[in-house]
C-alpha cells in the first residue's frame, strides 16, 4: 500500500480531520456570534442565520458570498475583517483538505483500474 494512502487511513489523518473541523465550527460560531451581535443590520439581510436552527442553504449561500465576495470590509470593524478573513479561509481550508484526501484515496488507493 502506498505510504500516502497508509497515513490517510491512519489515525493522525482522522485527528487532523477532527482538528479542521473544530477549527472549522468555532470560526463560524465565532463569525455568527460576532455578526448578530455587532453587525444586526447585516446579520438580518443574509438571513438571520444561526448555526443549526435557521441554516438553510440559501443562507449558506448569502453567507459564502459575503465571504467570498469581502462584503466585511464595508463595515469598517476590523475586528470583525479579521474574524470574517478567518472564517473564510478555515473553510477553504477544510474544503481544500476533503478534496486531497478524496483526490487521493481515488488515484492512490490499491487495486485502481488503469
Amino acid at each position: 500500500m502506498n505510504g500516502l494512502v497508509r497515513f490517510l487511513y491512519s489515525t493522525y489523518a482522522t485527528k487532523i480531520v477532527i482538528f479542521a473541523a473544530l477549527v472549522l465550527l468555532f470560526a463560524a460560531l465565532r463569525f455568527l456570534w460576532f455578526l448578530k451581535h455587532k453587525h444586526e443590520d447585516v446579520w438580518i439581510s443574509l438571513g438571520r442565520p444561526t448555526f443549526i436552527l435557521n441554516n438553510s442553504l440559501a443562507n449558506q449561500i448569502a453567507i459564502f458570498k459575503f465571504l467570498h465576495n469581502r462584503d466585511y470590509r464595508r463595515l469598517n470593524d476590523p475586528k470583525f475583517s479579521r474574524i470574517s478573513l478567518i472564517f473564510l479561509l478555515a473553510l477553504w481550508g477544510f474544503i481544500a483538505l476533503f478534496v486531497f484526501i478524496f483526490l487521493s484515496l481515488v488515484l492512490l488507493s490499491p487495486g485502481k483500474v488503469s
